[in-house]
């Protein structure tokens, strides 16, 4: 027998054994293991529970503020974000069993890498219909003729979103093998910027008028969405900032206009007392990342306090769990003269 074969010997009797202890059937023992799949009656929960933990880590570690120079390297990510899913699991709000899971989908990202290495989630699908995914440089995402094929997805920055094309928070055979937003898939784009890319001055604090908010347009929202919620975040040396808090966006809604107004309900953002949109004005040197994320939710969220009171803070923790997709866009600005 191979140390493996031995391996998974042992592994197995020992689930047997702790099933007859714990007078538990060993299936039913192992099901209790597993995350987002199997018997066990909690899995029904995990994608609603991931999804809430995925919108803590946008707020508290976005992907555009790691751009690879000291200190903001891949490694801080996903120390970042294994910092979060930590506090989530010890706070009950999500089953340790998704601890691991939800790790990998912040190793295999592209988060704080440099942009000069060229890297993007690189999805496999090989002829038998297993789907794969992994960070790699683009010029070597190419087809194996015969054998597999390999789709380079650009403008994604992890794995789980460029390959998880029916949204179950795992990547399977089930899914199609090509990226999403091929063909009908979840998108967000705007006609002022692209991810990746500069944000206006029109939309920042430096612009004549003082700045107003981007025009922003999305596509083929997934099944059962309810609602949007949209904001607009930075991290800053003391923590997230939101330029933007909006929710209670219609479902029937596909754009925002520059300057838009009367859509859905804004909330409160972090540099001033009213609810709309704030350019960004930061008061430091160098290029700032900001993050555009859309939610489509499958309900409503509610709240502990008026509306005329939601946070972005607020409004993150009240639509974890009713997260059915996101997207993300992600622009940097550099203002002049400090």
């Amino acid at each position: 027998m191979t140390k493996r074969g031995f391996r998974s010997t042992l592994v197995a009797a020992i689930t047997v054994a702790l099933g007859v202890l714990l007078g538990t059937p060993a299936g039913v023992l192992a099901a209790k293991l597993t995350c987002l799949t199997g018997t066990d009656p909690s899995v029904a929960t995990d994608l609603s529970q991931i999804m809430g933990v995925r919108a803590e880590i946008d707020a508290q570690c976005p992907c555009g503020s790691f751009d690879g120079s000291p200190g903001k390297t891949h490694g801080k990510y996903v120390t970042c974000a294994n910092g979060v899913i930590q506090e989530q699991v010890s706070a009950g709000t999500l089953r340790s069993q998704c601890k691991t899971t939800v790790k990998k989908y912040y190793s295999a990202s592209t988060c704080g890498v440099p942009a000069s290495k060229g890297v993007v989630p690189c999805i496999k699908k090989i002829a038998a219909g297993k789907v794969t995914c992994a960070i790699k440089p683009r010029a070597k995402c190419v087809d194996g003729p015969g054998t597999y094929t390999q789709a380079a997805c650009n403008g994604f920055n992890l794995c789980i979103d460029a390959a998880d094309t029916n949204n179950q928070g795992i990547i399977d055979a089930s899914d199609s093998g090509a990226c999403a937003g091929t063909g009908t898939a979840f998108t967000l784009t705007s006609t002022a910027f692209h991810d990746g890319g500069v944000l206006p001055v029109a939309y920042t604090c430096d612009a004549a008028d003082g700045g107003v908010s981007p025009p922003l347009q999305w596509t083929d929202a997934p099944e059962g969405t309810v609602e949007f919620a949209l904001m607009m975040t930075t991290l800053a040396l003391d923590g997230t900032k939101w330029n933007w808090v909006l929710f209670h966006v219609p479902a029937n809604v596909t754009s925002l206009a520059q300057a838009a107004v009367g859509v859905g309900v804004a909330g409160l953002s972090s540099d001033g007392p009213e609810r709309r949109y704030y350019p960004p004005c930061s008061t430091g040197p160098g290029a700032k990342t900001y993050t555009f994320t859309l939610y489509a939710l499958s309900a409503a969220p509610t709240f502990a306090v008026p509306e005329n009171q939601v946070t972005g803070e607020i409004l993150t923790g009240a639509i974890g769990s009713l997260t059915i997709a996101r997207r993300q866009v992600n622009v940097a600005y550099t203002r002049s003269g400090l």
